[in-house]
């Protein structure tokens, strides 16, 4: 069943004392008891009144935990069995809290087999990663034309017709994606961009909570620590 509405649309904030200013918080660090009991349990009346996630589960809507719309006793044991078999899996947790942490759909990492091992056991879906070479700089991008002599004559005549609202380097990385896909692909080999989604993405945190994985440290954000890529603010 697809839940409409889930944990990763309410900010969490601590059960503690806020300010009688708040007019609502998404839920408290309680939520999964909360989900288990199906009831609020936090003591403190000021924070419970502005709870959304109480008035969810007043409604008799739950999110997180064995009671959740979405949680399948069958697929949460073939996810535990996943796991425990995983290849590697201390490279994928910490990708698993980035998920987590961030509440971002996908992320672009360097290529390893640990998370294609991931992919291959269903845990992580790849999708292509080729465009990210529209955050490649110039400098990045022309050497693969120096390397194929067809594709730098091809590329030097499109380019006169270059708009002039257009960089080169936003002009050669569109011209390499939708005329030489294959280079592009040259380009983005070594990176891989991975998702986590869906009902799979709720049962992994649930994983995750029952495995007391709360953190597993940074992981290496190519566009971050890598010099072809432009310069862009991107969350660890």
């Amino acid at each position: 069943m697809s839940v409409q509405f889930s944990l990763d649309d309410m900010p969490l904030e601590e059960a503690s004392d806020r300010s009688s200013s708040a007019s609502s918080i998404g839920c408290c660090s309680r939520f999964s008891e909360c989900s288990d009991l199906r009831r609020c349990t936090n003591p403190n009346p000021e924070i419970s009144s502005i709870c959304m996630y109480r008035r969810k589960l007043e409604a008799g809507q739950i999110f997180y935990g064995k009671n959740a719309a979405w949680y399948d006793e069958a697929s949460y044991a073939s996810l535990c069995r996943t796991m425990d078999s995983l290849p590697g899996v201390e490279e994928v947790l910490p990708v698993l809290c980035y998920f987590r942490r961030t509440l971002t759909r996908s992320v672009l990492l360097y290529r390893s087999k640990p998370l294609e091992a991931a992919v291959s056991a269903g845990l992580l879906e790849e999708i292509s990663c080729a465009s990210c070479i529209q955050r490649f700089r110039l400098s990045a991008l022309t050497p693969v034309l120096s390397r194929d002599a067809a594709a730098n004559t091809a590329y030097q005549a499109a380019k006169r017709s270059k708009p002039a609202r257009q960089t080169e380097q936003q002009f050669l990385s569109s011209w390499l994606l939708q005329h030489r896909p294959d280079l592009a692909a040259e380009l983005s080999t070594e990176f891989i961009c991975v998702s986590l989604y869906g009902d799979l993405r709720s049962l992994v945190f649930l994983w995750m909570d029952n495995h007391a994985v709360a953190s597993s440290g940074d992981i290496v954000l190519p566009e971050t620590v890598d010099a072809r890529f432009l310069k862009t603010a991107v969350k660890n």
